[in-house]
């Protein structure tokens, strides 16, 4: 009794361990499958047996729906595809190209076959993510896609063979699009460059108008100046800071997701009537014919354009010259979609419909015409002096800029001296320079129409220029500003440690030794 006892123990233990060996080797084999390790290299099994040159349709699905394409022969032989569900859609052939050529040369990692497999369940693979058919010659092959395991591999199956499971590498999760709008091809914004635009216009609620402006037309000479216009027509200067980085912004600007390549019913993106357009004037070189200037390419629906010569052409047919192009962008802004995360926009002349981010199209929105004023005060040029009237404690000084030409004894050129003269006295340069500095280099803290003046004047400047006069009072406003009004008669508040500064460098103006006096001799300005 006590041999069978201990006989019937000893089955027992046997059963046990051949159970925990079968688990065990269940285990690891799982384990192998999830690592994705492979001894892949040499020995990896090509899964498929297609060539993507000879695959002439294909199908998969997007959102359970099945969409699929059609390659056919062209008329200059060269293959063309097509999505069968759609006559017209502007298919991006080389998204079909490159999901074959990942297709064709897919290889197993691993090959899970025989008692490996206990339920198609376990890979993903009883429903099934992705049916993916391809078609080449008079063979079909469809590719199962299962789960996605720990190190990004996929299970697979193929055709109706399910005792082989295939783990592979290849993307199969990211390969396909999740809207058929992905495979289309589409526009892009125009290239501008942030330095060639010469005019921003925005349209629309706070809408404004910055222009560029050239300020000489010796091209050695020439500086660029902006000026501000609001939505009721009033101009001001531009800063040229703030307004570099909205001409950078257009350079940048580029479209999110198409939506729609022929839209039909703007209304329902709101771009029926828009409720921004911004409009774009810049400038472009481009490479013409040298006997043909007076053409340039215009090709975009985008933009308009009109080119003039910018060099002179030569007689020669096979040679080009450049030619500066104008061209205009116009932008139409609808309704914000459904996230709020972005906005329907649209070209002018275009039917496509794209969305643009929030962040980028109310960089626009979100200004207004004061957001880009110059907060100068008066950058009034010495050079356009012609005299300067100073009241300070109820005393009024008049500084004049005297300009002496003399031609110089060894050449045809000329030279001017330059002096200032109060009264019947010539006064320090350099003294009247540093006040002069200060003065014209006060800003502002704040431009607002709104600002009213609080008490009486306590430094007023009046400027007699050479193309008409300004006058700036600065009357204390509070006991951190200064209450003047800028040359574009928009009340602002300077503050007041810079005036006091700039009424410093006028009492040192006040103290200064006459130019004869001083040990500085004074300084010439040449001029041909």
């Amino acid at each position: 009794m006590k041999k069978k006892g201990k006989m019937a123990a000893c089955l027992i233990l046997l059963v046990l361990l051949l159970a925990v060996l079968v688990v065990l080797t269940k285990k690891n084999s799982t384990a192998d499958a999830d690592s994705g390790s492979s001894d892949s290299g040499a020995d990896a099994e090509k899964v498929v047996d297609f060539s993507k040159d000879d695959v002439t349709a294909l199908s998969f699905q997007i959102n359970g729906e099945t969409v699929s394409f059609t390659k056919t022969a062209g008329d200059d032989d060269t293959d063309i595809w097509t999505y069968d569900q759609e006559d017209g859609f502007p298919l991006d052939e080389g998204k079909i190209t490159n999901v074959l050529s990942s297709l064709s040369s897919m290889t197993a990692e691993r090959v899970i076959e025989g008692d490996e497999i206990d339920s198609m369940a376990d890979f993903g693979l009883e429903t099934p993510s992705q049916e993916v058919v391809v078609t080449a010659g008079d063979e079909k092959t469809t590719i199962h896609v299962g789960d996605k395991n720990s190190s990004s591999r996929y299970y697979i199956y193929l055709n109706d063979d399910t005792s082989k499971v295939y783990l592979v590498s290849t993307s199969l999760g990211t390969m396909f699009p999740s809207d058929m709008m992905e495979w289309a091809t589409t526009e892009s914004m125009p290239s501008v460059t942030a330095e060639n635009i010469t005019k921003l216009q925005v349209e629309g609620e706070n809408g404004y108008t910055l222009t560029k402006e050239v300020s000489a037309a010796d091209s050695a000479l020439q500086t660029d100046e902006w000026q501000v216009v609001d939505a009721d027509g009033a101009a001001h200067g531009g800063d040229a800071d703030s307004i570099g980085t909205m001409t950078s912004a257009v350079a940048s600007l580029s479209f999110g997701d198409l939506v729609t390549y022929n839209a039909s019913d703007l209304s329902q993106y709101g771009l029926d009537q828009p409720k921004t357009t911004i409009r774009v004037h810049y400038t472009e070189e481009q490479e013409v014919e040298a006997d043909d200037t007076t053409t340039a390419d215009t090709s975009s629906d985008s933009t308009t354009d009109s080119a003039s010569s910018d060099s002179t052409a030569t007689s020669s047919s096979s040679e080009t010259t450049t030619v500066t192009v104008e061209k205009d962008l116009v932008l139409y802004v609808g309704n914000a979609n459904e996230d709020g995360g972005s906005y329907y926009v649209k070209l002018d002349g275009s039917n496509e419909v794209h969305l643009m981010t929030a962040s980028n199209v109310e960089t626009f929105t979100g200004k207004k015409a004061s957001d880009f004023w110059n907060m100068y005060i008066g950058m009034e040029n010495v050079s356009d002096l012609t005299s300067l009237d100073i009241t300070y404690n109820g005393e009024t000084k008049t500084y004049v800029r005297h300009v002496e030409e003399k031609k110089d004894d060894d050449s045809d050129s000329t030279t001017q001296e330059i002096s200032y003269i109060c009264g019947d006295e010539t006064i320090d340069k350099s003294t009247f320079t540093t006040f002069y500095s200060s003065l014209i280099g006060l800003k502002a803290q704040t431009k607002d129409e709104s600002l009213v003046q609080a008490k009486d004047a306590e430094f007023t400047a009046v400027f007699h220029m050479t193309d008409g006069d300004l006058t700036f009072a600065y009357s204390p406003y509070d006991s951190s500003f200064y209450y003047t009004v800028d040359e574009d008669g928009v009340p602002s508040l300077v503050n007041k440690n810079n005036v006091k500064t700039m009424v410093e460098n006028y009492g040192k103006l006040l103290a200064a030794k006459t130019e004869d006096d001083s040990s500085s001799d004074s300084t010439s300005e040449s001029a041909e």
